[in-house]
């Protein structure tokens, strides 16, 4: 975040450390980060930006925020490329999400995969259609203007991004996609580490789909607002993933069912 192509006297880099037990705080202290210690226990990474939001960003006359996790390594031309789109009108904006270890498991080269295809055929897509993108963990961007609006960060499920993504929405407020803001990630390395995750996120998908999955509908019926339909639909993936699994299943098991059943003809010449 040093070495960004950007005026250093406009942006600073501020770490918030939550339950870190690897020497984090003492890493990005000694290179002349600012260090925000959250109040009280908290349980998640929307909590701790609720805390800075309110105390730091709003507090204190910042323009916007960006927002990353401590392993990202970000690509020069982030801050700069933000700032056009802020410029540009964008009140929220998610960067490309590249992935640091492609080729160091079969694991992480499988969430490669999937956020490469996030980018392309979900953020991209939807940035082509006019829809909203999807804030996504890390490397997005927040006007102050906009926090200010949404009464500041206000998320409650285990899954952040895809929460402030549908306040977004709601208010009215398309997420940009900004394919060249780009970010690298780590990318889990065992089965044991992603289904951990995953199942992390599945369960605040379903938090969000109980909480903005009517409004969203209702908001997308009532206003004939399709940003909204699509955003409810994305709420229903997981329910969709199931589904899908579970007549994928039915349809195989029925096939080899009926191949036992089906007499065998033999022709001999």
């Amino acid at each position: 975040l040093l070495r960004q192509d950007y005026p250093r006297e406009l942006y600073d880099v501020i770490v918030a450390p939550n339950n870190c037990t690897d020497g984090t705080e003492a890493v990005a202290r000694a290179h002349g980060a600012r260090i925000f210690r959250h109040e009280g226990r908290v349980k998640s990474k929307g909590e701790v930006l609720r805390q800075v939001v309110e105390k730091v960003v709003l507090a204190e006359g910042y323009d916007a925020m960006c927002v990353f996790d401590a392993d990202n390594l970000v690509d020069a031309a982030f801050l700069s490329r933000m700032n056009d789109a802020r410029q540009a009108g964008a009140g929220a904006a998610q960067g490309f999400r590249d992935s640091k270890n492609p080729h160091q498991s079969a694991v992480s080269g499988c969430y490669s995969i999937c956020y490469w295809m996030l980018s392309h055929f979900y953020n991209n897509a939807r940035a082509v259609l006019g829809l909203s993108a999807l804030v996504n963990g890390s490397g997005f961007m927040v006007t102050a203007a906009l926090l200010r609006r949404l009464g500041g960060w206000n998320t409650r499920t285990m899954t952040e991004d895809y929460e402030f993504s549908a306040q977004c929405v709601l208010a009215g407020e398309r997420v940009f996609f900004v394919p060249d803001a780009v970010i690298y990630d780590e990318q889990p390395l065992t089965f044991l580490q992603s289904w951990k995750q995953r199942r992390r996120w599945t369960t605040g998908s379903l938090q969000g789909l109980e909480l903005y999955g009517g409004r969203l509908f209702a908001h997308a019926v009532s206003e004939h607002d399709m940003v909204s339909f699509d955003m409810y639909l994305t709420f229903l993936s997981p329910i969709i993933q199931v589904v899908s699994a579970v007549a994928g299943a039915l349809a195989a098991g029925l096939m080899i069912w009926q191949g036992r059943l089906e007499p065998v003809h033999l022709l001999i010449a």
